[in-house]
């Protein structure tokens, strides 16, 4: 073989996973030991115990019965069932005129030997990939340590009907300032240092009576599971030291203080929300939100989960809104009637990145009456809308916006809209409006937004035609795989030769999960929690959903790291990604993600008839 050739075979191999991943020395070896096979098209190739490249063209792979299971192209790699699982076969036939490289025997077993991401490769199907990528990027990201990763002791509680004088022994013996008040193990209230002086010391009440007469009912609690990062907001928002935190089936499980806090993680997203809270201007936030970029940075470089990264994004997004909205009432007087401020989208879902822009409205109480109170109200919206957009979050080029009076609405009037929507559905109404159905309160009285999701889930699971327009809203962008599983680029406009790794990735998975999560009246809003419940009640597969899960997390972190690069360049961050920016393997991965939400689209077109039409 020619020093030219093998050059050239060199650089394909050291630019095609897996066998970039093998190294300088070992990608000499296999171009040095392999033969390069020419076929017309149409013809058969003969499969023995050695591994298969396509150089150019392209091939059919199909299992003993015929039936196609894959088509490959260049850079793909293939041999018979026996040698490997992924794109294994029983039968190959050249559908172009197809250029192959041939490993010589052996080769492939002692490359798999030297090099475990070169067997893990060939070895397990793409799905499993994708998970193996997803999990081997490790978790280095203390910021997203949960609560109960916090707690530094077992609870201490006392029951309602404990004397004063026990409770404050308790306290005294254990060398707390607050008790957890309790009735038959379900939390009902705290008793603390504060409220001795308040209640009991200042007002002279006799210590037999019981602690139930002067604890603090209904305290705000957080979860185990939640993210100390989201303790540190309701303990800011609400100017508390102490919150209990239960399980999840309810019980107590501990009480986290500020010490506990401030011990545990002396991070910028902590210290940034309680600054956000202590704001006493608009001003003031929008210089806070000046680091959110850099955070945005520095949470990608750490490795954090895609999923993390959005979900902490969004509680800082959701601090700044809150504190908003007090400014607002501050200067504007307290609300003359209650409300509810919504989120819609990735802020309703929690899966806001660095380039989210503002998607809300406001839910009024039903006694709300606009020649009384639509002042007000126009001037409070305008101008939480108004500090979004300073601290970064620009409008939205659609209007949805509370300050938009057509997105004031009562929730008489918010039940009504969406039963229009529902029951009157148009494919490019659906596709505009279908953001609204991931709601969420974000401030005010959220007690407000339930008979809207009682709404919403009643009628849509019930309205065929709805259920495919939104389906075929779901086909509407069909992944960037060519007929050969190669990446396909944008071909026109601003973006051309780019992958559009939201519309055409990220968004497909949410609109996924919202279709069946409306079908099946599945309460939970985010993506991920949508698809886990969708799971658990036996709606879709567990394996394809641990699949989605997977593709959705691959995808994202290919999507922040993009972003992170180009905030690092002083650009402003999109969506769109350069496969020349990415390794031989990320593309790989990618394409393996793409090719789980097109067998998900396909499962779709055959559940929701109509949605094909």
């Amino acid at each position: 073989m020619a020093s030219s050739e093998l050059t050239d075979i060199q650089r394909f191999l050291a630019d095609t996973s897996p066998f970039a991943e093998l190294g300088g020395e070992l990608v000499a070896m296999a171009s040095a030991n392999l033969a390069i096979i020419y076929r017309r098209r149409g013809s058969p190739i003969e499969l023995d115990q050695r591994l298969y490249l396509v150089r150019s063209g392209a091939v059919e792979l199909r299992n003993q019965d015929g039936t196609l299971i894959d088509q490959i192209g260049p850079g793909d790699g293939f041999g018979p069932r026996q040698l490997i699982d992924h794109n294994g076969c029983d039968s190959a036939h050249c559908s172009e005129d197809t250029l192959l490289y041939l490993l010589a025997d052996g080769l492939f077993e002692k490359l798999c030997e030297l090099n475990k991401p070169f067997r893990r490769f060939f070895t397990v199907p793409h799905q499993s990939r994708i998970r193996l990528a997803v999990a081997n990027r490790g978790d280095t990201l203390s910021l997203t340590a949960t609560v109960g990763s916090l707690l530094q002791r077992s609870p201490v509680t006392v029951e309602r009907h404990a004397s004063i004088r026990a409770a404050a022994q308790l306290m005294t013996e254990q060398r707390i300032s607050s008790l957890l008040v309790c009735d038959g193990g379900q939390l009902v209230g705290m008793f603390t240092d504060s409220d001795l002086r308040r209640r009991l010391v200042a007002a002279g009440i006799d210590t037999e009576q019981p602690v139930a007469a002067v604890m603090s009912e209904q305290p705000i609690t957080v979860n185990t599971s939640s993210f100390a990062f989201e303790a540190t907001v309701a303990m800011s928002q609400h100017n508390i030291h102490h919150i209990p935190v239960l399980d999840d089936s309810g019980a107590v499980a501990g009480l986290l203080t500020t010490t506990d806090l401030i011990r545990a993680q002396r991070s910028q997203p902590v210290f940034l929300v309680g600054e956000i809270f202590k704001a006493g201007s608009v001003e003031k936030l929008v210089e806070i939100a000046a680091a959110i970029p850099d955070l945005f940075s520095r949470l990608v470089e750490a490795d954090g989960r895609a999923g993390d990264i959005s979900r902490l994004l969004t509680v800082v997004s959701d601090a700044i809104t809150q504190r908003l909205l007090q400014l607002g009432e501050a200067t504007l007087g307290t609300a003359p009637v209650g409300y509810a401020w919504l989120g819609f989208g990735s802020q309703g879902r929690e899966d806001q990145n660095i380039s989210s822009d503002q998607d809300n409205a406001l839910l009024l109480a039903d006694d709300y009456r606009s020649g009384d109170h639509g002042d007000y109200f126009a001037a409070l919206t305008t101008f939480v809308c108004d500090g979004l957009n300073g601290c970064g979050y620009v409008y939205c080029p659609g209007g949805i916006m509370a300050m938009n009076s057509q997105w004031r609405m009562t929730v008489t009037g918010w039940q009504h809209q969406f039963r229009r929507w529902i029951n009157e559905p148009e494919p490019m109404a659906v596709m505009h409006t279908s953001i609204f159905f991931d709601l969420r309160s974000i401030a005010g009285d959220s007690s407000l937004i339930a008979p809207l999701h009682d709404t919403i889930n009643r009628y849509a699971s019930d309205n065929r035609i709805f259920l495919a327009h939104l389906a075929a809203n779901c086909l509407k962008h069909t992944p960037p795989l060519g007929f050969f599983r190669n990446l396909v680029v944008e071909g026109r406009g601003d973006h051309k030769d780019q992958l559009d790794l939201k519309h055409k990735g990220s968004i497909t998975i949410t609109d996924l999960a919202r279709l069946y999560a409306l079908a099946n009246r599945v309460g939970t809003i985010n993506t991920v929690e949508r698809l886990r419940d969708l799971a658990d009640l036996g709606v879709l597969n567990r394996k394809d959903v641990r699949n989605l899960l997977d593709a959705n997390e691959f995808i994202n972190t290919i999507r922040l790291q993009h972003q992170a690069q180009e905030l690092a360049r002083g650009e402003q961050p999109d969506n769109y990604v350069s496969p020349s920016e990415l390794s031989s393997l990320q593309r790989s991965h990618l394409k393996d993600a793409f090719h789980v939400i097109k067998r998900s689209q396909e499962l779709i077109a055959r559940n929701f008839p109509g949605a094909g039409g």
